[in-house]
């Protein structure tokens, strides 16, 4: 295997390098990619409820291909746009858009801590995956919409019985394979 990369050309670079389109020669043949922050999905159960605590809001792509709202339901995620260790930025992203004081001994690291590519084919990003319980007395009472100063997320909280978490048809690749861990540790 060779560390050799190919020869690339910036194309395009989008709100302040969060994401750049290159174009590089692989092959002898020209190809887009598309690079982004690394980002991080945390998984909360919130153990003495028996419930998931899940987000909805807009996202880009969907927004981009069907129009509407754009809403969808995942889990707490961010990206490392900033200098952060997993840990600290999952109790990062865990209290600003979901309301949820994890501490740092409840975050694990899904996967051995290992990257996983979202579209190896044409997108850099990578993800993490983490997993936190918690009890109600680390969950904020305020149920409204939560964003980042600056940032227009419009996180909503979704509560999942585990049940529920069971039968839910996921448009998130990533709340699929939460769902499939889960079920095979707990249950």
């Amino acid at each position: 295997m060779s560390d050799e990369r190919p020869d690339r050309e910036l194309v395009s670079d989008a709100f302040n390098g969060f994401c750049k389109v290159w174009r590089i020669i692989f092959r002898g043949h020209p190809l887009a990619v598309v690079q982004s922050n690394d980002s991080l999905n945390l998984l909360i159960f919130v153990r003495d409820r028996a419930q998931f605590l899940l987000l909805r809001q807009p996202r880009t792509g969907k927004l981009f291909l069907e129009g509407g709202d754009g809403k969808t339901v995942s889990t707490v995620a961010g990206r490392f746009d900033k200098k952060f260790t997993p840990t600290e930025l999952a109790i990062a992203e865990a209290l600003e858009e979901a309301g949820v004081r994890v501490r740092e001994d409840q975050v694990q690291l899904l996967n051995d801590g290992k990257w996983m590519y979202l579209s190896p084919g044409m997108d850099t990003e990578r993800v993490l995956m983490a997993y936190a319980e918690v009890n109600s007395d680390q969950v904020e009472e305020d149920e409204s919409v939560r964003s980042a100063v600056g940032e227009d997320e419009q996180c909503e909280r979704v509560w999942m019985s585990v049940d529920e978490f069971r039968n839910y048809i996921s448009e998130d690749v990533r709340l699929m394979l939460f769902r499939e861990w889960w079920f095979r540790k707990y249950i």
